[in-house]
């Protein structure tokens, strides 16, 4: 059985062979070392080239935030730096120039990294090993340190920023936060590892005499000596590596324009108003880069490769968005069994879909491993390849869904519009338990509420999850109830403003869409539903909504529960006979009052008003008016 190795590289990845493999590339690295003799000084060179490193890192700094430089500080750096150069700079020019365009030309070419450094062998094979290293480095110093130099200058230096508009450097200030993530992983390679390795090679070569036991074969050192050239053609390929990402930063101005463009283009297409299915927009959000099958999703059961056409069309799209780390068993687990449960029924309108968001510089083995782990538990749709999503789309998960790490599930109807941007309570708290929606803008009324309705939950031994939407206008008076509610952990609630402002505007327009398609509240329940809910928010008072699941469900303004919680709460052996929502509701249905005023406010449309609306509570005719409203509350 044959031994593996692996080699890790930072963000770069881990490389793995086996004895075999290891043992073929010694041989093809020591075939390219004939030293002839030949024993140049390099450590001369080497505080040099830190220093390089050092301030390039200082001028990134300054590119990145756009601050100013201590020029003395430099100066004395400098000069500190370059004593008893002189000699070694003039003799040995030619050959890290040389070194420095193969690093150039062969990194940009998409040369791979191993012929990269074994062309950079063949070309110092008369050096010693550690020679060639820090040749190499020195070759890669110049290079890193001039680019960091015209990024610098390009805004104060006319030369400086001529020449960065020929190497594509002059956009790159605007775009600091991709530059950073891009450039730490480099120097934390060339300090962590690079420079540690050269300056081991040195403390090696310059042990003293009478530390070095010849007696006993094989000698220490020797020992130690044999791993050199293995030490230089890895030290040296990762120092190809840096070279090669620093290379792509040339143009990533314009990679970034072009995700702006994408960007862009993904927030118009989820502001239009009509759009005739969802195809549009999520072929836009889950193509995935160079998938020539045009099947960038797996099939929950089969894992086999589908398109967004077999599975999503006319269909409601949750989007179960998280990163690889920060989903909990007891979420996956409800959703699951929810969505298993769903599945079961024939005219099951809606697909989960898992957009799982990468972290890009970390080991991608590793992250794949965790990937394949976390997906072989779903029996839904995910991503394919989640290292293949355009970036363009994962910013705007985070920029406007305010996706960080932890799971959320964004919610489009079959048109493509978000309907709920985190619906991730409403699949928890769906679990066997009772749901209350309750609104209004009545503080005390709220605060009474939410204690009878907790009270009342325990009589009846039930659980009773509850969730304030508030009013339709998201004003002071909201907003404060929202807090209080938050602070005091009296329920849920939906984040204020933007989540409270779509639900309203959701329902507002689901009543459109079915009136304008002929419905009524006499042959149509959700219609009913819909029109009972925005005539509670056309009242002042509080009022809420309690189910069991889709069948057992009441609604009733806030005096009336109110009223109904206390009177029922001798009826427990009532409630364990025929369940919470049958006793709640028949009791509403006795106290119904003949006198009620039902309000229905809409915002006026292009599309109109119907001429005939009926009252969700008693189907009679409602009377229609016209009215001006001022509120600054």
């Amino acid at each position: 059985m044959q031994q593996q190795s692996n080699i890790d590289i930072g963000r770069f990845g881990t490389i793995s062979f086996s004895a075999s493999d290891d043992s073929a590339l010694m041989k093809q690295i020591l075939s390219t070392h004939s030293p002839h003799g030949l024993e140049v000084d390099v450590k001369p060179i080497l505080p040099v080239i830190k220093d390089v490193l050092h301030q390039a890192n200082l001028s990134m700094d300054s590119v990145i935030t756009s601050g100013a430089r201590d020029q003395a500080d430099v100066l004395v750096k400098e000069k500190t730096a370059v004593a008893g150069f002189d000699g070694m700079l003039k003799e040995d020019a030619s050959i890290i120039n040389k070194i420095s365009c193969e690093l150039t030309c062969k990194c940009s070419g998409g040369d791979d990294a191993h012929s990269t450094a074994m062309t950079i062998f063949n070309n110092l094979s008369n050096y010693s090993w550690d020679a060639k290293v820090v040749i190499s480095l020195a070759a890669f110093a110049a290079n890193y340190g001039e680019f960091w130099l015209m990024a610098q200058l390009s805004t104060t230096n006319p030369l400086a920023k001529s020449v960065s508009l020929l190497k594509q450097l002059s956009n790159i200030r605007g775009h600091a936060s991709s530059l950073k993530s891009r450039v730490d992983p480099i120097n934390n390679l060339l300090h962590s590892a690079i420079l540690k390795v050269i300056d081991c090679i040195f403390q090696f070569k310059e042990l003293p005499p009478q530390y070095i036991s010849h007696e006993r074969p094989p000698a220490p050192l020797a020992t130690a000596m044999a791993h050199f050239p293995a030490a230089a053609y890895w030290t040296i390929r990762s120092i190809v590596v840096c070279s090669t990402q620093i290379t792509s930063l040339l143009g990533m101005s314009n990679e970034l324009r072009s995700q702006n463009k994408r960007y862009k283009r993904i927030y118009y297409l989820f502001e239009m108003v009509h759009i005739e299915d969802s195809m549009t927009i999520l072929k836009e959000l889950i193509s995935l880069k160079d998938d020539k099958l045009q099947k960038p999703l797996l099939g929950g059961s089969s894992k086999k490769r589908v398109g967004i056409e077999e599975v999503l069309k006319r269909k409601t799209v949750v989007l179960l968005i998280s990163d690889l780390d920060h989903i909990a068993e007891e979420e996956l687990f409800a959703l699951t069994r929810t969505y298993n449960e769903a599945k079961t029924k024939s005219d099951l309108q809606y697909e989960i879909v898992w957009i799982p968001v990468v972290d890009r510089s970390t080991d991608e083995e590793a992250s794949r491993k965790k990937f394949e782990k976390l997906q072989a538990k779903m029996s839904w749709y995910t991503v394919a390849d989640p290292w293949l999503l355009d970036p363009a789309f994962i910013r705007y998960m985070k920029e406007e869904w305010h996706f960080s790490k932890k799971l959320i599930l964004v919610a489009l109807d079959p048109q493509g519009k978000v309907v709920c941007y985190n619906a991730l309570h409403m699949f928890m708290i769906s679990q066997g338990k009772h749901i209350c929606l309750y609104g209004g803008a009545d503080h005390e009324w709220v605060r009474n509420f939410t204690a009878a309705a907790k009270d009342i939950a325990k009589t009846a031994g039930i659980t009773l999850e509850m969730v304030y939407v508030g009013k339709s206008k998201a004003n002071e008076r909201v907003k404060k109830i929202a807090s209080t509610i938050t602070a005091e952990k009296l329920s849920h609630c939906l984040p204020y403003p933007t989540y409270i402002s779509c639900f309203w505007t959701r329902l507002e327009s689901m009543w459109y869409s079915r009136t304008q398609h002929g419905k009524t509240a006499e042959n149509d329940r959700i219609l009913q539903e819909v029109s009972a809910m925005l005539s509670f928010d056309g009242s002042e008072q509080g009022w809420a909504v309690i189910s069991n699941g889709s069948t057992e469900m009441v609604r009733a303004n806030g005096d009336t529960i109110l009223k109904i919680f206390r009177e029922i709460k001798s009826l427990e052996k009532d409630i364990k006979q025929k369940g919470f929502v049958p006793v709640l509701k028949e009791n509403i249905e006795k106290s119904h009052q003949l006198h009620h005023c039902n309000k229905l406010l809409l915002r006026w449309t292009s599309t109109g008003i119907p001429e005939k609306l009926l009252c969700a509570d008693c189907t009679r005719p409602m009377e229609k008016y016209f009215m001006y409203r001022c509120c600054t509350d």
